[in-house]
């Protein structure tokens, strides 16, 4: 939690997260919801 709160502090890195994550789990919902 400390780590979460240390990026949060930040909003650049808040964003990159998000971002990231987005790239890492969007394709995979796509394919879900095609299927």
């Amino acid at each position: 939690k400390e780590a979460l709160a240390e990026i949060l502090k930040r909003p650049g890195a808040a964003l990159q997260l998000v971002s990231k994550v987005n790239d890492i789990y969007a394709p995979e919902l796509e394919i879900e919801v095609k299927n």
